[in-house]
C-alpha cells in the first residue's frame, strides 16, 4: 500500500511553486520536488548529466538537460521533476503539463526519444511518479522499452533505426554493403553525376549562418502545403525551437546544420543535435529540382563521414517508417507508443475505447469513418503544437 504526503509553499512572483512529494512504497521512499524547467541551476544540469553517463540506453540529445532548457526558452509550460532516493538526487522526468493535468513529452511533436532519466538503482512505478507530479496521465510516444515501469501501458511498439560508426564510417559502408545494401554505391554514383552535370558539390558539416536555416523553413513549408500536412511554422515557437537548438553550441549538446551546396546555392539542408558521441537526425529538407541526384542521401552520407572522424559512434534516424532510413540502418532501438494513467479505471477505460477503435477498423464502418477521424486528427495535431 503506497501513501503519500504533499507539502506545498508559494514563492512571490514563481508561476510555477516548487511542490514535494513523499512517495512510500514498501521500504522504498522517493521524494518529489517539482520545479519549472528554467529554474534548473547548474547543480541540477551536473546531476543529471552523471545520470546520463550511467545510463548507456539515455545516450542522445533529447535525453539531456540541454535540450529541456532550449525548449523551455521557447515554451513556459515545461517541468521538471526532481527525483530523490534517500536525500540523493537520483532522477529527472522532463515534462509539458497541458490542459486537465495530462503531460506529454518535452517538445511533443518534436521529440523523438523521452522518458525518465534515472540511476539504475532508482526504484520508481509510473502511477506514484504521476502522483507525485500531480498529473492524471502522460500521453508518449517515443519511450525506450528498456523503461520498464511504462511497459503495461504501451499501445504500440516499434523501431527506431540508427546508423552504426562505432568502428568508423569506412566500416558502416562495408556493413550495408555485405548486407546487400546498394545506397552507398548508388549514392556515390548520383554525386559524381551531380558534379559532371551541373558543378562542384560542397559540404558543410555545421553552418553558423541563418542561410541554411531559412532555406530549411521554407522547403519545408513548401512541402507541407504540397502534401496537405500541417505547416508547423506557423507556430512561432516552433521556428523559435530550431532557432535556439541552431544556435546551441558545446561539448554536452549541440546544434547541426549541414549544408550540401552546388555552385555556391544550396540544394540540401538537415538540422540535428548531437551529443559527444551520438547524432539525431532531425529535420532535413532539399530542393526538389535536383530531386533525380538524391541530394539529400548525399548530405546524410556525407554528414556520417564527418561525424564518425569526431568522435560519433551512433546516428539515430528517428521511428518515423520511410524507406531511406530502412537502407541506411545498421540496427533499431525498440520504442513504445501509450499513455500513463495514474488511475486503474483511466487506463482500463482507455483500453476499452481502443479496443472499439480496432473492431472499427475492421468492420465495414472503416470506410465511412475515415474522413472525420482525419479531419480529427488534423485538429489534434494544431491543438498539441
Amino acid at each position: 500500500m503506497c501513501c503519500r504526503s504533499v507539502a506545498t509553499r508559494k514563492h512571490r512572483g514563481d508561476p510555477l511553486p516548487p511542490l514535494a512529494c513523499s512517495l512510500r512504497c514498501g521500504e522504498l521512499m522517493m521524494n518529489v520536488e517539482l520545479i519549472s524547467a528554467n529554474r534548473l541551476e547548474p547543480h541540477h544540469v551536473a546531476a543529471w548529466t552523471d545520470v546520463l553517463r550511467l545510463q548507456p540506453s539515455l545516450d542522445s540529445p533529447f535525453f539531456t538537460p540541454e535540450f529541456t532548457q532550449v525548449v523551455a526558452s521557447v515554451r513556459k509550460d515545461v517541468e521538471v521533476a526532481l527525483l530523490y532516493d534517500d536525500g540523493r538526487l537520483a532522477g529527472f522526468f522532463p515534462f509539458q503539463r497541458t490542459r486537465m493535468n495530462v503531460a506529454v513529452p518535452v517538445g511533443a511533436g518534436f521529440s523523438e526519444f523521452h522518458g525518465v532519466i534515472a540511476s539504475p538503482d532508482l526504484r520508481w512505478s509510473a502511477p506514484e511518479l504521476l502522483r507525485g507530479c500531480g498529473l492524471l496521465a502522460w500521453k508518449y510516444d517515443h519511450v525506450p522499452v528498456s523503461q520498464e515501469p511504462f511497459a503495461r501501458f504501451h499501445q504500440r511498439v516499434g523501431n527506431s533505426p540508427f546508423m552504426n560508426l562505432t568502428d568508423g564510417f569506412g566500416a558502416y559502408c562495408a556493413e550495408r554493403q555485405r548486407s546487400g545494401s546498394s545506397v552507398v554505391r548508388k549514392t556515390a554514383r548520383k554525386l559524381r553525376k551531380l558534379q559532371r552535370k551541373v558543378g562542384q558539390v560542397c559540404f558543410e558539416l555545421h553552418d553558423g549562418g541563418q542561410r541554411g536555416l531559412e532555406k530549411l523553413i521554407e522547403w519545408k513549408s513548401a512541402q507541407h502545403a504540397r502534401t496537405g500536412v500541417i505547416d508547423v511554422f506557423r507556430r512561432g515557437w516552433v521556428t523559435d525551437l530550431l532557432r535556439r537548438v541552431h544556435c546551441h553550441q558545446d561539448t554536452a549538446f549541440s546544434g547541426v546544420m549541414s549544408v550540401l551546396s552546388v555552385g555556391g546555392q544550396p540544394i540540401a539542408v538537415h538540422l540535428g543535435m548531437r551529443t559527444g558521441t551520438v547524432a539525431h537526425m532531425w529535420y532535413p529538407a532539399f530542393d526538389t529540382d535536383f530531386g533525380e541526384y538524391s541530394p539529400g542521401m548525399i548530405l546524410f552520407l556525407e554528414m556520417a563521414r564527418e561525424l564518425a572522424k569526431q568522435g560519433v559512434v551512433r546516428i539515430d534516424l528517428g521511428p518515423t517508417p520511410q524507406r531511406y532510413k530502412q537502407s541506411l540502418r545498421s540496427g533499431d532501438i525498440a520504442v513504445a507508443i501509450g499513455t500513463a494513467d495514474r488511475y486503474l479505471l483511466a487506463q482500463l477505460g482507455r483500453q476499452a475505447w481502443q479496443a472499439g477503435r480496432r473492431q472499427v477498423r475492421a468492420s465495414i464502418l472503416a470506410k465511412p469513418a475515415r474522413v472525420p477521424a482525419r479531419w480529427l486528427y488534423r485538429v489534434r495535431q494544431w491543438r498539441a503544437l
